[in-house]
């Protein structure tokens, strides 16, 4: 569910998406521009808004990612994935995206590039950028996090501190603390300033 800037209701459903305008319900199913696959999961599951003007929409059931421009419900994707999940925006103003290929994607507005190839192997499900510019990577799947400073890549395991190598999602407070949530629970976790090879 998201409320948006101009206080609209959406809901994501696994028929499609509905807009509540606070007296009536206006859905937008799949000839709506609502591009979906059939899927026994709730195909909408994720609704942001980043900008002033669009509302985004993605998840299991989704054919690409999808974004509400006030007036349609418009289609972009990268090549190859069909859906996938938002991890958030970055202080430049790009979007990523992890996708069902186990790629990780940023989009900055025209294009989709992969980050990470090679070394984002699972499904990334969270995202975190540190005061540094430097991101936080986590998989539910058992990749543990990954820390990306622009260069290089580090993997952080239970080894290091996490409760568990399943980590759904990643925080990073006011701190400076990396929070990360696994099936075994929360757990902060301070990096050293030299991260280990």
């Amino acid at each position: 569910m998201l409320q948006d800037r101009t206080g609209l209701l959406w809901f994501g459903t696994s028929s499609g998406i509905s807009q509540y305008d606070g007296a009536s319900f206006r859905p937008f199913e799949h000839n709506d521009s609502v591009q979906m696959r059939p899927s026994p999961f709730l195909n909408n599951e994720f609704l942001m808004q980043y900008d002033a003007e669009n509302v985004w929409i993605c998840g299991r059931g989704t054919e690409g990612v999808q974004y509400f421009d006030g007036q349609t419900i418009r289609t972009v994707r990268p090549a190859g994935p069909s859906w996938g999940t938002f991890l958030g925006p970055d202080r430049a103003g790009g979007l990523w995206f992890g996708m069902a290929n186990n790629k990780v994607y940023r989009y900055d507005g025209a294009t989709f590039l992969v980050v990470g190839e090679g070394h984002l192997t699972k499904w990334v499900t969270g995202m975190a950028e540190d005061e540094a510019g430097n991101f936080w990577f986590t998989s539910a799947e058992g990749g543990g996090v990954k820390y990306y400073d622009g260069v290089k890549y580090t993997r952080y395991t239970a080894i290091d501190g996490f409760a568990s190598d399943d980590v759904s999602d990643v925080l990073i407070d006011q701190s400076g603390v990396v929070w990360a949530l696994t099936q075994k629970g929360g757990r902060p976790f301070r990096r050293q300033s030299v991260p280990r090879n």
